[in-house]
């Protein structure tokens, strides 16, 4: 027999689902948010240095939004895309 009752209308169990869904909503935004923000900046830097390389497509995407950052403020004045990283230590 198929339950026909809407789990978002249980007194209890509701509002403990609608917050996860509204949660998972805002992750979703945000995660889009990124990888959007992410494919923008690499075009911009791709716009100025030419296709990337892979090691260097694998560089950017592991940035963290401080990183990329850091990355965006050293641009205007490199002359190699290789110039963007900071020296890992």
């Amino acid at each position: 027999m198929p339950i026909l009752n809407d789990i978002l209308d249980h007194q209890v169990l509701g509002p403990v689902f609608q917050q996860g869904l509204e949660e998972g909503k805002q992750k979703g935004r945000k995660e889009a948010r990124d990888e959007m923000r992410d494919q923008v900046l690499m075009r911009v830097i791709e716009g100025r240095f030419g296709n990337l390389s892979v090691p260097v497509r694998a560089r950017l995407a592991e940035l963290s939004p401080e990183e990329w950052t850091a990355v965006l403020r050293r641009f205007p004045n490199v002359s190699s895309v290789e110039d963007l990283f900071p020296a890992r230590s």
